[in-house]
This record gives structure tokens, C-alpha cells and sequence, in this order.
């Protein structure tokens, strides 16, 4: 029997690298790049109602490995039921479960009901590493134990303040010493009259109204200007003039958006001021005046004062040549680029400027190549390289979609995932689109690899809504996108060995290799890096997920005893995904002898031939 693990398991930071999308933005540091390659081709896995349709819905899903088995949390921002019942929901569904279905609404493995009708989640949970999931509402943050799944989760904690409305927590560690554990959760919210970031120990013994280990008040508070934002963590750069490696300082980064000016006013803000910060996120002041390492004030190419960032700081990865300094995309049209460094203040917070055209109110996906991608409320994607002290201006892609853009994408190697409001009369509306990208290389155009619309009838539902929320991403390739009123699974197209988009009989000879002998299925040979055949290293190649294309049994594995199954998907459930429009990373179809033109010739008796006789050959290999 072979035996195949989805990928390598990446640990950034405290999070549990088993978890394959934890928390808004995937990791500490908000990057929203994922190792898991996500679908190559689309095709609707599940879904289930989240409430009243075309209510907006900005939570994301969180996705975690519990007790083996991946399970989606996901809020509501309305109240669930009726009569004093009523509560909005936290619902949380087993990936693995056999009765998930495209043609019926899911039910959830569990229910969380808020203690209120007003404890509305507009938040993307966090699952933290003891196995608990906090929850930030409009009134509180909330912990349950979900170590027990399927079991019923047990309340743990609250911490009752007015967290704000969309913005969702973050957790990691705050020092840098091997020897020195400590982690913490944050916040944003609004205490006494200001926007401020709150810091907590979670994991303490349980308590009803749990108090803050510290908080700071950031920038007064303004009416009708909640911060949608997430903190992000990072490092001092390694060459920090005032700390060094040994003194193992972190750095917490918040925003805010429309705050008004403080009593001081120290930046010569006088109307709305719009800032990112740097605080220690230990908490202490490290010989500084306070925890605020520094803050920067953004505003637009004229120097005006704008509207602030709706997006979060996002962190360079570990492995980027950018390590740990930050990208801030802003409302003001501008992504900014910021430093990590401790002896700042001010406009010397800021590396470099790229001045848009349109706002930004989504953050921005970072790659270990420090690609930037992002999404104006324009019509544009865009793909931007960080190169320290200048951002190299890339690719643009317009996104027919109608309206503006909120929506958090999400990254793997080879695909940009994003989401969009309508109408469905435009090519992108109420869409889930994919675009193809290179790591390193902003100067190559963006193309689409396909276009994902839901449908407009199925179960008595309509699926078409528009999308405001994150993307999350599991191992096995299934993108998890909330739109205004449901969640919705889309998986990668099964038994589509060769990466076409399309699900046939020539697929054969993929399927085998993948089968045989897994690691030339996701490996090119070194000595033939351009193989004229493409006849092996589908996975790297073409950027496929095999997990998600070969594991028809759902066992977590693809071996030998999905033969058959993936044999009944590629002779009953022939076909091609709705809205594939070609594959990343390579044009050739890879299907092996036979393969020509994938949507055609389904039929053709030597390819069936072929393809019965690939089939014999592994079951008699295998003894089936």
C-alpha cells in the first residue's frame, strides 16, 4: 500500500501548523498564503444557509485538525431562530463527513449559540493550540474547548467589552527566546472612548468576565468608524540597531480607520487620522516612552487625510527575502511597505509608497518570493514585488465584478483566490475567481484559470450572493468561501490526474502514476526540467493538489484502495469544470497516449481501449 500525505506541515509561529487555515489571514502574520495548493479546477463539494441572504457576512471560516479529522467553524452575523431563542450561531462542520453533499444544505457536527441576540459575528474565529476557539462578537470575546469534537464544545471563558464589528483576533508568540513559550490573544475594540488593541493570557483557568493582561488606546474613537482589522506579529528586523537577536522582541501591528485626533495632536492630525502601529507585544516598553514602538499616519499622494485601512498589516513570511517587515494596503489608494525596525518614528516608519488608483479595503496575500498580491475596489487585481526599499509595480488584472472588492483573498504557489460582489450579469460578479500568478515575477500577466459562479437553484436555494468575506484553504485543496447568506466548499475536480479541467479517460495514465508512483506525479525530473511529454510532475508543474484530486474514499490518503473509485468518477462522471478557463504553470493537457483536445473524444474506442487496459494492470498490481 502507498501511502501519501497532502504536503509538508509548515510551523509558523504558535499556531498549530496541523490547522490548515486557523485564523484570519492563515498565520500570525495575516499572510494569507497557504503550502496547500487549492482547487486547480472548481467543483462545488458542499454548502449550507447562514442566516438571512444578502445580509453583508465579513466572517471568515477557520479551518482545524481535531482529533484527526478537519472540521470548518464559521459565525453568523444575524440571529439564527426565533422568539427569545433567537441567537447568532457559530456552526462547525466535519470535513470528512460521508453525507456532505453538493444537492442538499450541510448540517453542522455542532452549534455554538451566542449569549445574546446582539452578539453578532462578523469575525473570522481563531483556533488556538490547546484545542479552545475564541470568537469575537459585537459585545464580547468568547472561548469554547472544542478538544472534545464531535462532542459538544464547553464554554470557558468571556471577555465583555465592545470588540469591533468585523475585526477578528490574532495570536502568537511575544518573544523571540527559544527557551520563552509565552503567547498571547489580541484585540481590537473600543474602551473608554478609543480605539485600542487589548492583549490576553487565554489559556488561564476559566473565568466569566475575563480581565485584560494589558490594553493601549491607540487613537481616539469615532462614531461610525469601527476598525475591520486583525493584528499581525512579527520580528524585529535582524539587524535592529537597539535590540538584538538575544533580546527576543516581537512586534504587534495594528490599524485604525477614522479615528479623530488626540489632544495632542502629535501628528498634526486635525480631522480623520488614520494610523498603523508598532507596539511590543509583550507589552513592556523595552526603554521606550511606552509599548508604542511607533506609529504612522497614512494618508494620500496629496498629503490629505483619508478614510484608513479596512485591510489588516500583513507580515512577511519566514522564508521571504522580506522576512518580517510589513505591507499595509489602505483605502487612500496607496500600499505601503513599513519597516521592523525598533528606532523609528513617524514617516521614517515607511519603506516605500505604490500610489493606486482605487482603494484597497482587502488585505494584501504575501508569498516566500515577497510577491504582493491585492485587490482594489476598482477593477484590478494586482501583483507587485517588495524589493526592500521599493516596491517593483507589476501586473494588473481587471475584475469585471460591478461593485467594490472587500473580500480577503487567499494564495497559494501558483493561484491568487479571490471573491467578489455582483451583479452575475458581469463576468466576476458573485464570483469565486482564480488567476494564475509566478512566484518572483510581477511583470507576467495574471490569467484566469477559472471562474466559479454558484447556482442559482439548488435545494430551494439560491447561491448567487455577493461575497464580502476571507477565503480559507484545507489541506486537501477544498476553498471555503462565505457569501452573504451561505458557506460554500469548493474542491478540486476529482480524478483529474493531468490537470486539464476536465474529468476522462485521459486521465488514465496520470492516475496510474499517481497511484505507482507519487513522486514523479508531483515531481519534474531536474535533468529534464521542460519534458516535452509533461508526462510527470503534475503536482509542481501545474500546481494540483493530489489529496484533493485522487482521495475519492476520503481516508486522508491516496493509495491504492481509491482505485476504484476514481475508476467511477472517470467512466460515470465524465465531464469539465464549469468556468475553467486553462491551467497554471503549463498548456499541455499531460494525459499520456491518446491525449489530444481533453473536451473531446471521450468516446474514442482507443482511448477507452487504453484506458481498460492501465485499469487491469493496477488492479492485478494490486491484487484487486
Amino acid at each position: 500500500m502507498i501511502v501519501l500525505l497532502a504536503s509538508a506541515r509548515v510551523s509558523w509561529g504558535q499556531l498549530d501548523a496541523n490547522d490548515p487555515w486557523p485564523k484570519f489571514g492563515r498565520d500570525e502574520r495575516n499572510s494569507c498564503y497557504t503550502p496547500h495548493r487549492g482547487p486547480h479546477a472548481p467543483e462545488l463539494r458542499w454548502w449550507a444557509p447562514l442566516g438571512t441572504p444578502d445580509t453583508y457576512h465579513h466572517s471568515g471560516v477557520a479551518i482545524a485538525k481535531i482529533n484527526n479529522v478537519n472540521y470548518a467553524i464559521v459565525g453568523t452575523p444575524v440571529a439564527i431562530g426565533s422568539g427569545s431563542s433567537a441567537r447568532p450561531k457559530v456552526y462547525i462542520f466535519a470535513l470528512n463527513d460521508s453525507t456532505l453533499s453538493p444537492t442538499a444544505a450541510a448540517t453542522p457536527t455542532q452549534t455554538i449559540s451566542m449569549p445574546s441576540t446582539v452578539d453578532y459575528v462578523s469575525s473570522t474565529p481563531i483556533v488556538l493550540p490547546n484545542r479552545w476557539i475564541v470568537i469575537q462578537t459585537t459585545r464580547r470575546l468568547i472561548a469554547y474547548d472544542i478538544a472534545g469534537l464531535p462532542s459538544a464544545p464547553i464554554f470557558k471563558w468571556q471577555s465583555v467589552y465592545r470588540p469591533s464589528e468585523g475585526a477578528s483576533p490574532s495570536y502568537g508568540r511575544v518573544n523571540q527566546d527559544p527557551n520563552n513559550s509565552a503567547a498571547r490573544l489580541f484585540a481590537q475594540g473600543v474602551l473608554n472612548g478609543n480605539n485600542a488593541v487589548i492583549s490576553i493570557d487565554p489559556t488561564v483557568a476559566s473565568t466569566n468576565d475575563r480581565s485584560f493582561g494589558w490594553q493601549e488606546p491607540l487613537r481616539p474613537f469615532r462614531s461610525g468608524y469601527e476598525c475591520y482589522n486583525c493584528p499581525a506579529i512579527g520580528t524585529l528586523h535582524i539587524n535592529d540597531p537597539l535590540y538584538g537577536a538575544e533580546d527576543g522582541v516581537r512586534l504587534l501591528y495594528c490599524a485604525t480607520i477614522g479615528t479623530g485626533s488626540d489632544a495632542s495632536g502629535d501628528d498634526g492630525c486635525t480631522g480623520l487620522c488614520d494610523h498603523v502601529f508598532a507596539l511590543f507585544s509583550d507589552g513592556g516598553n523595552h526603554g521606550h516612552s511606552s509599548r508604542i514602538v511607533w506609529q504612522f499616519r497614512m494618508d494620500d499622494a496629496g498629503g490629505a487625510i483619508t478614510t484608513g485601512a479596512y485591510a489588516s498589516p500583513a507580515v512577511h513570511l519566514p522564508q521571504s527575502p522580506q522576512s518580517d517587515r510589513v505591507v499595509l494596503t489602505s483605502d487612500d489608494g496607496g500600499i505601503y511597505g513599513l519597516e521592523n525596525r525598533s528606532n523609528v518614528t513617524g514617516d521614517g516608519a515607511q519603506r516605500w509608497r505604490k500610489n493606486g488608483i482605487d482603494s484597497l479595503s482587502s488585505t494584501a496575500a504575501l508569498t516566500p518570493a515577497a510577491d504582493i498580491l491585492s485587490m482594489d475596489e476598482g477593477s484590478s487585481a494586482n501583483h507587485d514585488l517588495d524589493e526592500g526599499t521599493s516596491v517593483t509595480p507589476g501586473a494588473s488584472r481587471v475584475i469585471d465584478k460591478g461593485t467594490s472588492v472587500r473580500g480577503t483573498p487567499a494564495a497559494d504557489s501558483h493561484r491568487l483566490y479571490v471573491s467578489t460582489p455582483g451583479p452575475t450579469t458581469t463576468a466576476d460578479g458573485k464570483r469565486i475567481v482564480a488567476y494564475c500568478y509566478e512566484q518572483g515575477s510581477p511583470s507576467t500577466d495574471f490569467m484566469v484559470n477559472w471562474r466559479y459562479l454558484p447556482p442559482d437553484s439548488i435545494g430551494g436555494h439560491n447561491l448567487q450572493r455577493d461575497f464580502h468575506s476571507s477565503i480559507a484553504i484545507n489541506d486537501d485543496g477544498t476553498l471555503i468561501a462565505v457569501n452573504d447568506g451561505y458557506v460554500l466548499a469548493i474542491q478540486p475536480l476529482r480524478a483529474d490526474f493531468n490537470g486539464d479541467g476536465c474529468r476522462n479517460n485521459f486521465d488514465v495514465d496520470a492516475f496510474a502514476l499517481a497511484i505507482t508512483d507519487p513522486y514523479w506525479w508531483e515531481h519534474t525530473d531536474p535533468a529534464e526540467p521542460n519534458d516535452v511529454n509533461e508526462d510527470t510532475g503534475f503536482g509542481e508543474r501545474l500546481g494540483l493538489n493530489l489529496l484533493g484530486i485522487g482521495d475519492c474514499n476520503r481516508d486522508g490518503v491516496v493509495n491504492n484502495y481509491d482505485i476504484d473509485c476514481n475508476v467511477a468518477l472517470l467512466v460515470d462522471s465524465t465531464g469539465c469544470a464549469d468556468g475553467f478557463e486553462g491551467p497554471c504553470g503549463g498548456a499541455g493537457t499531460g494525459g499520456g497516449e491518446g491525449a489530444q483536445s481533453s473536451q473531446s473524444g471521450q468516446d474514442d474506442d482507443a482511448g477507452w481501449e487504453h484506458f481498460w487496459d492501465v485499469v487491469t494492470e493496477l488492479r492485478a498490481r494490486y491484487g484487486e
